[in-house]
């Protein structure tokens, strides 16, 4: 069934595109006015909601904790339990994680945690191909590197031709270094998380000649 959260936006949209009476909508969505009212009417959270809700159809591969962060660099003052809360309730959760795999019996070493800027770097061809079939590789090299420009680029694209992928990843790569937060640099970007190291392994006396 349903939530109420969700029949109201259905409601809306119903009267908005198809010129449907607010009483007819409700009656086909089985939504008492009463409700439909008072939610868009009373609900002190819907400016949160709206916003959480364009900030998830433009970061599609974006949970709760990014859209949290997001909300705080726009001066939003919500505490992360509210963000997840109106996460749930308005439907906005990732799709399921697939299984996990089954560990090696090999024991692997534990990776080195880099300790400054430029210290870890990773290389690496990532394959992908046009609307009409054609091949083509991507030379990533990108501080850590996992899997985000596949799942937050490649995999949400269809690209036309090569100048079309060649826009698409380079201004995927700009939001990547410039505006998407890293949980490993504590929800910073990285070139944020750039600025404030250099700024604070710079020597006071080359501070105080900058300003």
């Amino acid at each position: 069934m349903a939530r109420p959260a969700l029949k109201r936006e259905v409601v809306q949209y119903i009267v908005s595109h198809y010129g449907l009476k607010m009483r007819r909508a409700c009656r086909l969505m089985q939504q008492t006015r009463n409700v439909q009212y008072y939610l868009s009417v009373k609900d002190p959270q819907l400016a949160l909601r709206s916003r959480m809700h364009d900030l998830a159809r433009t970061r599609v591969r974006y949970g709760y904790r990014r859209i949290y962060i997001l909300l705080k660099r726009e001066g939003w003052r919500p505490g992360i339990s509210q963000v997840y809360r109106v996460y749930r309730e308005e439907r906005l959760q990732l799709r399921a994680h697939l299984p996990k795999r089954r560990k090696m019996v090999v024991t692997r070493e534990a990776k080195i945690q880099p300790t400054r800027i430029n210290a870890a770097w990773s290389m690496d061809f990532v394959a992908d191909q046009l609307a009409d079939g054609t091949r083509f590789r991507s030379l990533t090299i990108i501080d850590v590197f996992s899997k985000a420009f596949r799942d937050e680029c490649l995999n949400l694209h269809w690209f036309a031709d090569l100048e079309e992928a060649q826009a698409i990843i380079e201004a995927w790569r700009q939001d990547y270094n410039e505006s998407r937060p890293h949980s490993t640099l504590k929800g910073l970007a990285p070139a944020e998380f750039a600025r404030r190291s250099s700024l604070a392994a710079a020597p006071p006396s080359s501070l105080a000649a900058k300003n």
